[in-house]
């Protein structure tokens, strides 16, 4: 969970370049024209000089002399070369595609917060570098920002890819906000999801901007830059309302459309998603629509969960909300925000613990890196260093899940 994010593709040619292309046979073939008529025009252009030249003193003959002529070659060497290797040159600057970008977060839980001996404790931690994320949650994770280069690696099947630079991107933002409000939404549930939608507003910054889309009950549509004190309004509405039997739109249209609101796309859009989370395997074919909805459109889903996540584990895996794995391929994260009362008010405790999370993950969506790579793939995995492992004990590293092809 990451200053110009993902942007791989190939710069498109310079029409007013000479032998523009990426460096390859082409190129080469265009140079060597190039050159054979930077040849003959330098060639006729010393020659003509010659002619017209007046010479005086002593090698004023009417015609120029040995040694002039061996001036005129040299002037036209001269020229010549320096022609070859401006086009030479230019060949190489374009055969460096640009580097490929990935944003990225890195989390990491407080090392004084973890318990001093058992499961969780810094002491039991063994990194394992390139691990799979998946294999565990950072307890009580939080951005870890302020890393240099040398804190991250990457490689793919063949080998380790250069790192060409890392920056960290804190420009404006896009959220929208896709709440659930359908009739199997509890009080309590209104009232968390309310509050977190609060919390993110009062942390927000002045040039963030917002928008709102209910799914599952009467819908309410409130586009990207409207007005905050209008989304809180709407918030604070379906926070105190009965539960309603009109039937609105799936979630997961829900989602797919907000994707579309982010056209055309900027640097860190993201979707933050306050949903009930059904106890169900979740529908496969929707959960790929979805997820190429987010991968094509480059928006990050960050899931505030309102009941439990995670519904079981056994000896191999657990069973989960199948948003925890479309939240972490999309570069984004979760928090789970129950179990919740059925039939009653949430807690005061409930609400505080809302505000923290909802905010915790205003901050992974508010700021990341962007790592430029020499090249990207679907099999690229990026990570941290064994020395920022053993630094960072449970440290996770989120990106959009697979890279695209790059360059």
């Amino acid at each position: 969970m990451g200053g110009e994010p993902r942007s791989c593709h190939r710069p498109e040619p310079d029409p007013g370049c000479v032998c523009a292309s990426d460096g390859g046979e082409p190129y080469w073939a265009c140079a060597i024209a190039v050159a054979f008529i930077a040849r003959v025009v330098v060639h006729r252009a010393v020659r003509a000089d010659a002619a017209m030249t007046v010479r005086v003193g002593r090698y004023a003959t009417g015609r120029p002399s040995g040694r002039g002529l061996e001036r005129e070659e040299g002037d036209e060497m001269r020229a010549y070369i320096g022609l070859l290797l401006m086009v030479l040159a230019a060949g190489v600057t374009r055969a460096q595609p640009a580097p490929c970008t990935v944003a990225v977060n890195v989390l990491a839980p407080d090392r004084s917060s973890l318990p001093k001996y058992g499961m969780w404790s810094a002491a039991s931690w063994r990194p394992v570098l390139f691990g799979d994320g998946d294999d565990w949650t950072a307890p009580w994770g939080c951005p870890v920002h302020d890393l240099a280069a040398g804190a991250f690696v990457a490689r793919d099947k063949r080998d380790f890819i250069p790192i060409e630079s890392v920056e960290t991107d804190r420009g404006p933002r896009r959220f929208v906000f896709v709440v659930e409000n359908g009739r199997l939404v509890t009080l309590a549930q209104r009232q968390v999801e309310a509050e977190s939608v609060k919390a993110i507003l009062s942390k927000a910054r002045p040039e963030d901007s917002f928008g709102l889309l209910t799914a599952g009950g009467p819908r309410v549509a409130l586009p990207l830059g409207s007005n905050r004190d209008t989304i809180l309004v709407a918030a604070e509405r379906w926070s105190q309302a009965k539960a309603s039997s009109t039937r609105g739109e799936e979630v997961t249209d829900a989602l797919v459309e907000a994707t579309m609101w982010f056209e055309p796309h900027q640097s860190g859009d993201s979707i933050f998603l306050l949903d009930r989370i059904p106890n169900s395997a979740g529908n496969r074919r929707e959960d790929s629509r979805l997820q190429t909805a987010l991968a094509s459109r480059q928006v990050r889903l960050f899931t505030l969960g309102l009941d439990i996540m995670i519904w079981g584990c056994g000896e191999s895996d657990c069973v989960e909300s199948p948003l925890i794995e479309l939240s972490d391929r999309s570069g984004g994260d979760w928090e789970p925000m129950g179990p919740l009362p059925r039939k009653r008010q949430a807690k005061d405790a409930s609400l505080r613990a809302a505000r923290v999370d909802a905010e915790r993950l205003y901050d992974v969506a508010s700021q990341f890196y962007v790592l430029r790579l020499r090249r990207t793939s679907p099999e690229t995995m990026v990570g941290l260093s064994l020395q920022e492992l053993y630094r960072l004990p449970y440290a996770t590293v989120t990106y959009p899940r697979p890279l695209p092809l790059c360059p």
